[in-house]
Order: structure tokens, then sequence, then C-alpha cells
């Protein structure tokens, strides 16, 4: 058995979905963002050729969780 969102957490991590759209199906979004933020600050640190990529996505989410 496997939970809608961890199914979409696994779509979106291996990059099959986007974050839009994990947030827009997920039955309860607080914890998958939550999840992509530390994945995102995570990816920032570590990885400088990934900076930008993590910038933009945190850029995507605030307006995907303005609207």
């Amino acid at each position: 058995m496997q939970f809608l969102d961890e199914h979409l957490w696994r779509l979106y991590d291996t990059g099959t979905i986007s974050l839009e759209e994990m947030l827009d199906k997920s039955r309860q979004p607080g914890a998958p963002q939550d999840k992509a933020t530390a994945k995102i600050e995570a990816s920032r640190g570590k990885h400088k050729h990934k900076k930008k990529a993590a910038q933009k996505e945190m850029e995507d989410m605030g307006q995907i969780l303005r609207s």
C-alpha cells in the first residue's frame, strides 16, 4: 500500500512532475511542501552548480504559495 502524497513526492523527487503539480494534487500539501523546502535548502549548500536551480525553485514555490 502506498499513500498518495508519498507517491507524489517520489515523482517530484525524480523530476517526473513539477513542484506545483505535486502540491496541487497532494491531499495535505503542507508536509510535501516542507520536504521540498528542506531538499532545496540542502542543495543550495552542497552543490554550487545546483545553486541557481535551487534558487529558481524556491522563487517558483513562493509564487505557488501566494496563489
